[in-house]
């Protein structure tokens, strides 16, 4: 899941975290950025008492490969493997070791070019375990501008193609638009847009909305509705 700041991807996070306990699976949060915000997260249905993880998220992506790596072998050392979720929230805010003893250092130090051979050389081995565990692996990236690109978009996902590559399913989350009730300007939702640019098991390139109240969250029967207009 893509997108700029703002655009839902961490409340999708949310949602899938939500589906997958109410089937008995299991969910593991890696919050990169440490801002989950717990109380939200139970708002949308989120047994946040289940979820693994919480205390113990990766800073850097040697972290988060080990740390990914060893929940899956474990799961496969098992005879019976609950459905398991892993959320990545997100790749952009993981670091690399080099740039930690750096600022131990009192050096700021910045290589987009390790840390996309790190995250690539990861995912060359991941996915394998992702599917020999049935599991799903959810992982949230930002948008930057890429001051090299100077015809068309120049806005990339940070952390190199490695994901991008071995993803089953991408997901842009596209900048919302904000309900008012009439007359009055203050906001009390948004309609989040999303569009899939990649998808390896159905037929791609097709866009969807979610209408999120910040009272009631997500909206099931607007979408309900759609469907049965489509």
């Amino acid at each position: 899941i893509f997108g700029d700041p703002s655009t839902g991807k961490t409340l999708l996070m949310m949602r899938a975290i939500a589906s997958v306990q109410a089937i008995g699976g299991i969910a593991l949060v890696q919050d990169v950025e440490r801002r989950w915000d717990w109380d939200f997260a139970k708002f949308h249905g989120v047994k946040v008492e289940d979820v693994l993880g919480r205390t113990s998220p990766p800073e850097t992506v040697e972290d988060w490969a080990i740390q990914t790596d060893k929940l899956l072998s474990a799961r496969l050392e098992k005879s019976t493997i609950p459905k398991l979720l892993i959320c990545t929230d997100s790749v952009a805010a993981l670091s690399t070791i080099w740039e930690m003893e750096g600022v131990e250092k009192g050096e700021i130090k910045e290589d987009q070019g390790k840390k996309a051979k790190r995250i690539k050389a990861a995912m060359r081995v991941i996915p394998k375990k992702v599917a020999k565990a049935g599991a799903i692996l959810l992982v949230s990236n930002h948008l930057i501008a890429d001051p090299r690109i100077t015809y068309g978009s120049n806005q990339v996902t940070p952390g190199g193609k490695g994901i991008t590559f071995q993803s089953t399913v991408r997901v842009e989350m596209a900048k919302p638009h904000l309900l008012t009730i009439e007359g009055k300007n203050r906001p009390i939702g948004s309609i989040l847009r999303m569009k899939c640019t990649k998808n390896s098991i159905t037929p791609p390139l097709g866009e969807s909305e979610m209408v999120v109240t910040w009272k009631e969250g997500i909206n099931r029967y607007s979408g309900l509705l759609d469907l049965m207009v489509d």
